[in-house]
């Protein structure tokens, strides 16, 4: 992943990388979930599995709260790798964007950047969480340099293949994480 600042980083078209998105239903109300979500001790949720190392620590870089644009943590691996996330556009209460970058992980070289986007829906006691993580692949490593068919080699074998269990485990840790926190 690129190892500049996310400003240097131009988000690719739809067509151009790998995406694969999850619906969950949170039984708790938006503003709480607006407010825990970005705020998760990663460690917690980000467990070993399908060839990632679990999260050992999070840390802030710049703000305090990690639901606001511009904010930056520093994830650290149990395997001692790290990535950056930063925030590239949040709207209080109704979506979350950030991207991956500056990797460390060596089984991440063939990736330039990762994306994670909330979209939150008000369901009254409860909160409908759209979760699309996307991969943009460096075109100059494989699967990458094989273009449209690299990028459908990849979502194939990785995005839908081996990551989806370990993400929807994500996804599940992420919702109980969520219910369980207390109100405000």
């Amino acid at each position: 992943m690129s190892r500049g600042s996310v400003s240097d980083i131009t988000i690719s078209p739809a067509d151009k990388v790998i995406a694969h998105e999850t619906l969950v239903t949170v039984h708790k109300p938006i503003a709480h979930v607006y407010r825990v979500l970005p705020n998760i001790p990663q460690e917690l949720v980000l467990k070993a599995g399908a060839g990632v190392t679990g999260v050992e620590g999070t840390r802030m870089m710049r703000g305090t709260v990690f639901a606001e644009t511009g904010a930056r943590r520093l994830l650290t691996f149990t395997d001692q790798t790290t990535i950056v996330e930063e925030v590239v556009e949040a709207e209080l209460g109704k979506y979350f964007f950030y991207k991956i970058w500056n990797s460390s992980i060596p089984a991440q070289k063939f990736l330039e950047y990762a994306t994670n986007q909330f979209w939150f829906v008000d369901q009254g006691a409860a909160t409908m969480v759209r979760w699309r993580r996307a991969f943009k692949l460096r075109s100059g490593y494989f699967p990458g340099i094989l273009g449209p068919a690299g990028r459908l080699y990849f979502k194939w074998t990785y995005v839908s293949g081996t990551f989806a269990p370990y993400m929807d485990q994500t996804v599940l840790a992420l919702k109980r994480y969520i219910e369980a926190a207390p109100a405000r």
